[in-house]
This record gives C-alpha cells, structure tokens and sequence, in this order.
C-alpha cells in the first residue's frame, strides 16, 4: 500500500479508536471516584432507605441509602414510557399509513422539532405552565412531583419514539402490504396483522432508546420534581422526589471535595452508568435481532403477560376499588376486539380515529409548548436586551455575554468533534473490517452515546477541571460537550456513507484511482448533505445541554466576554436554569421568558436547516 494510504488508513483508525479511550477514561476516572463509597457502604448504598449524606458536614448521623432516588428514576422514566408509546406510535402509524402525502413531511418535521428543543426550555415549561396547572386544579400546596416530571419526560422523549417507529414502519416491505390487500384485507387488519408485527422489534428498540433518555434526563426533571429524597409513593401524585440526575446536579456543588458526600455522588454516576448501558445494551441486541429475523412470538407472548401483571398490580394499588370497575372495561373491550363482535369497517374507524387524535396530540404539544414561550417572551426581545450584559442577578440589562458564550462553546466543540466524528465513520464504513477490535469501537460508539449528559459534566469535572487543573473553564466544556455529541456524528456519517452504492466506488477503483482518492473525490462530496445533517444536529443539541457544562464551563452572570479559553464563560441553558429557579421578582421571570425565546429559536433554527438539507439532499441523489 503507498505510504500516503497508509498515514491516511492510520490516522483514521486513531479517530475511530478515539472513542474507546474516551469511554474507558470516563469508566476508569467515575469509578475510581465512586468506589470509595461501595466499600465503606457495601449493598447498603443501594438497598439503604434513607439519603442524607449532608449530615457528613451538618453535624447529625449521614445516610448514604440511594433506594429513594433509584425508584424515583425508575417511576418517573416507566410513567414517562406509560403516557409517550401509545401517543408515540400513533403518531408513527399515522404519519407511515393515514396523513396525506401533502402533510406528511410537515408532521414528521414538526414532530423532530420537539427532539431539538432544549431540556431546559422543557423544565421551565413544566415548571411555569404544569406545575402552577395542578396547584391551582388539585388544591395541593405545590404542583411539583413525580406526576409532572413524568408528564415533561414523556413529551421530552414523545419523538424519539415516533420517529424511529415511524421509520422502521415505512421500511415495511410493500408486498406485504399489497399482498394482504389483495387477500382482501382491510387498511386496519392490514396494519395490525402485518405491518406492527413486522416492525415490532424496531418499536421496541425506539422504546428502550427512549427509556435510556428519561432515565438519563437531568435539568428539567431537576426543576419540577421537588427534589426530596423520599420513597416513592404512586398514591401521591405531587409528592416531591428526587432523582439519581437531579441528586448528582443539585449536591455536587454542596459537597466537599474528597468527602464521602462527593464519593457518594460519583457512586450514584456509576448507578447511573450501569442502567444506561444495560439499556443500551437490550436495545443493540434489539436491533441485531431485527435484522436477522421477525421476533420470537414466545417473546411476545410472555411480554404481553408481563406487562399486563405489572399493570394490574400498579392500577389496584394506586385505583384501589376503582380498578375494578377499569379491568371490567379493559376485559370488555378485549372480549369486542379478539371475537370481533364489532365490523371490521367500524373497528376500523375507531382504530383510526385513535391514531389521529394521538398524532393531533402530538403536533398540539409542540404548538403549545411554542405557543406560550414565544407570546410570553416576545415581547421582552430589544436590541438592549440581545446586546448588554446581565446586572441586578438577570432581572436587568441583557444576554449578550450568554449569547456568545454559547455560541463559542457549540464552535469549540464542533471544532474539536467534527474531525474526529468524520474521520471515524470513513474508517469504520471504509476501511474496518469485519472482527473483534471493530465490534470493540462500534460498542463504544455505542456506550458513549448512551452515557447521559450528567455523566459527561461529572467526568469533565473530575477530569479537565480536577485532574489536569484547567479550572472551570471555556475549553473544558468545549472539549466536555464535544465528547457528548461525537457518536452523533460519527454515527450519522456513517449511516450516510453506506448510502453510497458500491458500483460507484468500483467505477472508480477501475479508472485507477486509490481508495482515499476515490473516498475523497467521489465518496465524501456525495456525503456531504448527510453528514452536513448530522453536524448541524449535534450543533443544535450541543446549544441546548445544560448538564455536561454545568460543572465544567459555566458562570451564571458576567460583565465581559471571557479573555481566553481558560476563563469561565455564559451560556444561555445555564442562564436560563438558574434565573427561573433562583431569581425571584416578575422582572427576572420575564427576561427567562425572552432568553427562553432566543435559545428555542437558536435551536429550532439549525434543526430546520438540518431538515430542509436532508429534504433537498432526498430529492436530489439518484443512483
């Protein structure tokens, strides 16, 4: 091989390889810091009922029990999975099979924003909008708790699911469907018999992926679920509790540095760590199955009974008495639908009238959601505003240095992630072969995109801010957020470079070009748009994440923009946290309304420019 294919093949290599050194230094560097706790704690530290470490500093007896904050994670991600699937694969089959070919790519488009809003923006919604809703309908003290959490989760990972499933459904072959018309089966039957079972696997996966959210999810859980580290109790929908993300968010800035507070944090990171991977782990293998064969229908069935027991037993507990009267109805309508006493016609327009009201919901969630940020912020937009510095703890002067500061970070990471994203996906689509140390990269690819963003600030802190003494700083959360959205692009450009057919490749490879040349030439230029997507993507997410800056990069107030990349630095999510949930005074509420409103419209508008790109890029190739 020439020396130049050879350097080329190398530094590839290196880039892809890049993302396992990453994951074992955040394993490595998290446990190391948690493991102290294990050892003094035992078991304890995850069956113990009680969590008040701070007792460590404030003079009474500490408890390091993570029970509470374990089941608080799991209630609120299962009723975020409870209220989202059915609303989430609605949508997918409404959008695949029923809207209008004029509608559809609208609906889809719409339903992909609501993945780039900011988790933040999401908060101060439940926050402004839910909570003060229950307070003021349910006569209870505050409208903070699991239930709220719950409900801003689901909407949170509401298009993650849609957009998978919708996607594995229209993969469904066509002569599936055409065959089971021509057998004389309604659109319904149709749907139900072949198309879900055909794509159940896919659903599934979309599911798990959006279970590995919700558990992972920091700042707008943080800001409407109370935060008390009680034991979870389903009869008490506003009972306050506090999640493993929101513990780790809110306790890391209290707890003395090498306490066993701080150790237990970090033992919560490793938790926290495990759940994500094991999640991730069933989805890969998810996957792997679809692509191989339909799902075992002995899986199916035992899921069904699965998930039919945990929900009998959730809905006497919580239902009591009442839940007899709901399984009466919910046999009832299972006796109507399995001897089919209805027509199949008329079975057919409830079933789709159901369909349409769960994507309607849908679309209504993100319109109003849109709705009140933009007609409560507004009107507090000037050019003073977007253009002086904060005074008077935000209630005054403007976001400018937040702007930038932003801005410089979302530069800084892309800058950092986009050489070693690209330089990855061509050599594992190019130049991998088929064998152990690529399934070693692609299960850290993996592994580190499903590590929450939580995880990402915590090992940016121990790492570039403890342990290489940067201080909080512009380039530690530059590097931190670059991390966090690397397998975003490597996986978008890979994904994109497959769609290259191979007979372009060998059209090249006989004109007797080299592989880099032909890669270079003819490959990369027709990838572009595709991974032009997924940088923007990354972009918009890495613009909205609070979480992974949180201990690494950014200050609440500052006059002046930072001098170098070693001083600390605004940002707009941090910004925007911090002034609705520590700034009193209607002054402060109105300028969170408007800093909501530039950073959703930062965010919405690179990924309507990633939508509008992928459009044009459909239209446009042609093999």
């Amino acid at each position: 091989m020439h020396l130049k294919e050879k350097l080329v093949s190398s530094l590839l290599f290196l880039s892809a390889f890049f993302s396992v050194i990453i994951i074992f230094l955040i394993i490595i560097f998290i446990l190391k810091e948690g493991m102290p706790i294990f050892l003094k704690e035992g078991l304890n530290f995850i069956f113990g009922r009680e969590w008040k470490p701070e007792g460590e500093i404030y003079g009474f007896d500490a408890s390091y029990g993570a029970l509470p904050l374990i089941l608080a994670t799991l209630l609120t991600t299962f009723m975020a999975i409870a209220i989202a699937v059915p609303l989430g694969i609605g949508s997918a089959i409404f959008i695949s099979h029923l809207a209008p070919k004029r509608i559809k790519s609208f609906i889809k488009s719409m339903i992909e924003l609501l993945a780039g809003i900011p988790s933040v923006v999401y908060g101060f919604f439940g926050l402004v909008v839910l909570v003060n809703f229950f307070q003021a309908n349910f006569n209870v003290a505050s409208g903070e708790g699991w239930l709220v959490a719950s409900i801003v989760l689901a909407i949170m990972i509401l298009p993650t699911i849609t957009s998978i499933s919708e996607d594995v459904i229209s993969s469904v072959p066509s002569e599936y469907v055409e065959g089971s018309f021509a057998l004389g089966a309604t659109k319904w039957r149709t749907i139900r018999k072949i198309v879900l079972p055909a794509s159940l696997p896919g659903i599934i996966a979309s599911i798990v992926l959006g279970i590995g959210r919700a558990a992972g999810e920091t700042m707008a859980v943080m800001m409407v679920i109370g935060n008390s580290a009680l034991m979870p109790n389903l009869k008490m929908p506003f009972m306050p509790l506090k999640t493993i993300t929101s513990a780790m968010a809110i306790e890391m800035g209290e707890s003395p540095t090498n306490s066993m507070w701080h150790h237990a944090l970090y033992g919560l990171a490793v938790l926290l760590l495990i759940i994500a991977f094991f999640v991730n782990w069933f989805a890969m293998k998810i996957i792997e199955r679809n692509k191989k064969a339909r799902v075992n229908e002995n899986l199916k069935k035992y899921a069904k009974i699965f998930f039919s027991i945990i929900l009998f037993f959730l809905t006497i507990y919580i239902l009591e008495v009442y839940s007899i009267a709901i399984f009466g109805i919910i046999l009832l309508l299972y006796f109507i639908m399995k001897r089919e006493v209805i027509s199949e016609k008329i079975y057919q327009k409830i079933a789709f009238s159901l369909i349409s009201l769960c994507a309607f919901i849908s679309i209504s969630i993100l319109f109003i959601i849109l709705y009140y940020i933009f007609s409560n912020g507004i009107s507090g937009l000037n050019i003073e505003f977007l253009t002086k510095p904060p005074s008077n703890l935000g209630r005054e002067g403007g976001i400018f240095p937040a702007i930038v500061g932003t801005l410089l970070l979302v530069g800084g990471a892309i800058l950092f992630a986009m050489p070693l994203g690209i330089g990855a996906g061509i050599y594992l689509n190019e130049y991998a072969r088929e064998g152990k140390i690529k399934k070693i990269i692609l299960s850290s690819i993996t592994m580190l995109n499903g590590t929450p963003s939580i995880v990402f600030g915590l090992f940016g802190l121990t790492f570039f801010v403890i342990y290489l003494k940067w201080g909080i700083c512009l380039l530690a959360g530059q590097i931190t957020l670059a991390l966090m959205i690397l397998p975003t692009i490597i996986k978008t450009t890979q994904e994109t470079l497959k769609t290259i057919p191979q007979h372009v490749r060998e059209g090249s490879f006989a004109l007797g070009a080299t592989k880099w040349q032909t890669i270079k030439k003819i490959v990369l230029p027709a990838s572009l748009p595709g991974i032009m997507t997924g940088a923007i993507l990354s972009i918009g997410r890495a613009a909205g994440e609070t979480a992974p800056i949180l201990f690494t990069a950014a200050v609440f107030s500052q006059k002046f923009l930072p001098g170098s990349i070693f001083e600390p630095v605004m940002a707009l999510p941090y910004h925007l946290f911090i002034i609705i949930t520590s700034v009193p005074g209607e002054e402060a509420r109105r300028n969170a309304f408007a800093t909501a409103v530039v950073l959703t419209l930062l965010v919405i508008v690179l990924y309507m420019g990633a939508i509008i790109i992928r459009n044009r890029y459909r239209k446009k190739i042609r093999w």
